[in-house]
């Protein structure tokens, strides 16, 4: 099994003396790569290909691409949950409190868009 480490952020409650406040936390989480021959992956797989098949248009004058972020968020949290790797360092805690942060989830979710689904697509295509 492939791996990668990942910083990401979150925003968590931590108590400071009597009172709850909310922290900005790092944490460097392990995933497992994306891998075609992984039997648990394959409906993510097809979701990925949803986003690439259906889900972008490309505008003939820009040569840009629209994403359907509905998409890539249901993606991404699919993702999290499927390729973190839970343990001491990562916990099913900290991976609720991280997934209810959109800011997090929104940068992961760009960062793993393209660092990759889209090599992984491409690997795919070729």
């Amino acid at each position: 099994m492939s791996t990668f480490k990942h910083e990401i952020r979150f925003k968590q409650n931590q108590l400071d003396g009597l009172e709850m406040k909310l922290r900005t936390v790092k944490k460097t989480v392990t995933f497992r790569e994306l891998d075609e021959t992984n039997k648990d992956q394959h409906r993510l797989h097809f979701r990925i290909m949803s986003l690439y098949k259906t889900k972008m248009e490309v505008d003939e004058r820009t040569k840009t691409m629209s994403i359907d972020t509905d998409v890539l968020y249901e993606i991404t949290v699919e993702s999290v949950k499927l390729l973190a790797v839970v343990d001491d360092s990562f916990t099913e805690m900290e991976m609720k409190e991280f997934l209810a942060s959109s800011i997090g989830v929104l940068k992961f979710g760009l960062w793993f868009l393209e660092n990759h689904i889209t090599p992984f697509i491409l690997e795919y295509n070729s």
